[in-house]
């Protein structure tokens, strides 16, 4: 135990605790205090951990693992967007790519790259758009629209390499992984409502909504095997969660792998369902387990009594701290927490009253999740996945192994590479913007326009401002 209280104090003296420090200087908390408080749950929940045996371990030995022939493929998705919100226009690019590698492979087909699926869109466009918009109801809810456009496609991706639709003809098997970059499952209903009264955002059209669903004749929900999808099941819900119960469905290792961790929620989702699955005290997880007939994941005899629980749960909520932070003070280097059973798309979330969605509800496919620490110098990584398989620790041990060979980076090479490789660059950004604003701004002055109408054409451009003139 003193040699974990040593490695504590280095570790909140680490340059990325410091952000947490900030907040506690902004939130009235005294840092000392705070410091002292957060290396007591520290201490706790890891005795907790080692007491149910809820800690793995992985030994770092690269020559002995990276022996695999090239008999294991990987393959990488991930996608990247360009998006330009001037005035009259709110365009958008998207493209997923695959990146599939294997290690081992002494020929030239080692690794291969597919960018498999593109989208060019204008959400102000109705012509143009991938989005089905009426004029009398048109609304843009732009950055929920473009993150949404890019999460199913990457997700649906996900399907189409499962089945082979892509470039490659060969299946993946059981010894194969998939990596996705980022969560395996999303807040679904964030990408859906537009607003607080829980109107949606547009439908998708249909040639979109083909292109999503490239395992056809194997529906998850029977309002798919119509030969022309409703308007209905074109909404984003509907179409989400069936792509999410076709990765759900497979066999195949596919995991959703986490760099950063947003929000400041405390305890976070991860924390919270290992203090619920030690204590056994949270009965709004419960409830929430139950609703969608799911059990608490890990098979442990319970530790101290549920009140300890809500006191522990208590404490973070006096203070914050994410994910991962307690999770890199808990764990060293090659360790990972067995996965629990996270709620992304809650009850209370979901939209129901005047739509049919709320019967997507009960199928809605839920992920479990898990930290893994590369390096004392990285933050761990949060790892999701939808169905934890026998091989579960062995693909725990190749993510680890991979990103070993980035240690300033300590993320899976493969998906830093496609990240690379998909990723819209910045001043490519930036010159497309500058080119239509200059040549939206001479055809303004050139056209005589009134000094008042000048004036307004130039204020739209300024940053922050967030609102477009469908075209006529």
């Amino acid at each position: 135990m003193i040699d974990l209280e040593k490695k504590i104090d280095a570790r909140v003296k680490k340059p990325f605790f410091t952000e947490m420090m900030i907040l506690a200087t902004t939130t009235g908390i005294d840092q000392k205090q705070y410091i002292k408080n957060i290396k007591e749950l520290a201490l706790l929940i890891r005795g907790f951990l080692e007491e149910r045996n809820l800690i793995k371990k992985i030994e770092y030995k690269p020559k002995v693992f990276w022996n695999f022939k090239g008999n294991k493929s990987i393959y990488n998705i991930d996608g990247g967007q360009l998006s330009l919100s001037v005035t009259g226009s709110a365009s958008l690019g998207i493209r997923v790519g695959v990146l599939k590698n294997k290690p081992g492979d002494k020929t030239k087909d080692w690794c291969d790259f597919d960018e498999s699926s593109t989208l060019s869109s204008n959400l102000v466009d109705k012509d143009n758009s991938h989005y089905e918009q009426e004029e009398e109801s048109f609304i843009v809810k732009y950055d929920k629209m473009i993150t949404g456009s890019r999460m199913i496609m990457e997700a649906a991706e996900v399907v189409k390499q499962h089945n082979a639709k892509g470039k490659w003809t060969s299946k993946p098997s059981v010894s194969d992984i998939v990596y996705l970059h980022g969560p395996i499952v999303y807040e679904a209903t964030m990408y859906h409502l537009a607003s607080d009264d829980n109107n949606p955002i547009p439908p998708f059209k249909m040639d979109f909504c083909k292109s999503l669903l490239s395992h056809q004749s194997d529906f998850f929900y029977k309002e798919f095997k119509k030969k022309e999808l409703d308007k209905e099941s074109r909404y984003f819900l509907p179409i989400y969660c069936e792509i999410i119960n076709q990765i759900k469905k497979s066999k195949i290792p596919t995991y959703g792998i986490v760099e950063r961790i947003r929000g400041l929620v405390s305890p976070g989702p991860v924390t919270s369902a290992i203090l619920d699955e030690l204590f056994q005290h949270n009965k709004f997880r419960l409830e929430e387990l139950n609703a969608k007939k799911l059990n608490r994941t890990l098979d442990i005899k319970r530790v101290g009594t549920k009140s300890d629980g809500i006191k522990i749960k208590e404490k973070f909520e006096k203070r914050s701290v994410k994910d991962d932070v307690i999770f890199d003070l808990i764990l060293d280097e090659g360790e990972y927490i067995k996965p629990v059973q996270i709620i992304k798309n809650p009850w209370g979330k979901w939209p129901r009253g005047k739509y049919s969605y709320t019967s997507y509800f009960d199928t809605v496919p839920e992920p479990y999740s898990s930290f893994l620490k590369i390096s004392e110098f990285k933050r761990p990584i949060r790892i999701e996945t939808l169905n934890v398989l026998d091989s579960y620790d062995e693909d725990m041990k190749f993510t680890f192994y991979s990103a070993k060979l980035l240690p300033q980076y300590c993320f899976p090479l493969g998906l830093d590479t496609v990240d690379k490789m998909t990723k819209v660059p910045g001043w490519m950004r930036n010159a497309m913007r500058n080119e239509y604003v200059s040549k939206l701004l001479r055809k303004t002055l050139d056209s005589n326009e009134s000094k008042e109408n000048i004036n307004m054409v130039l204020k739209s451009f300024l940053s922050g401002r967030n609102w477009w003139v469908r075209p006529k």
